[in-house]
């Protein structure tokens, strides 16, 4: 994540690679992002516009510090150098939803723990979203079938 949006570039290449995009955010900034490429019929309802032809899209969720985003993006441009998928310029993060992020877990000999999470990973098997709070908690979520 940067201040202008997701920045992505393709596999062996570096952030300044011409071949490097930002695509714009909607909404809050996020400072965590975790995300996968998954087939575009497991994520139709998450794309901005599910009437695209693409085979392969980017399964993406993010932390804005207060949601947990997730999105998808089709994956429709081929890069010139490396010959990988990659968003069109034109494509927009824009979240459907938020996975629901449950409150401070409180036990007895560890005291409160802020569930913020400190680490987020997208499994592009199974379409699950796992969170890590600072405590050590883990929080999963089933995107495929958008359930907790």
């Amino acid at each position: 994540p940067t201040p202008k949006g997701i920045t992505l570039w393709p596999f062996g290449e570096s952030l300044r690679s011409l071949e490097a995009l930002t695509l714009p955010l909607r909404g809050q900034q996020w400072t965590l992002l975790a995300g996968a490429v998954v087939g575009c019929s497991q994520v139709v309802e998450l794309l901005a516009d599910p009437r695209s032809n693409a085979t392969l899209c980017l399964l993406l969720a993010g932390w804005d510090g207060q949601r947990l985003p997730v999105a998808a993006v089709p994956l429709s441009s081929w890069t010139l150098s490396t010959s990988q998928l990659m968003p069109s310029s034109a494509d927009v993060v824009a979240p459907r939803f938020d996975a629901p992020l449950l409150g401070s877990v409180k036990t007895a000999h560890l005291g409160e723990s802020d569930a913020s999470p400190v680490s987020l990973h997208v499994s592009a098997a199974s379409g699950r979203l796992w969170a890590i709070d600072e405590g050590g908690h883990a929080q999963a979520w089933d995107l495929f079938s958008a359930r907790s």
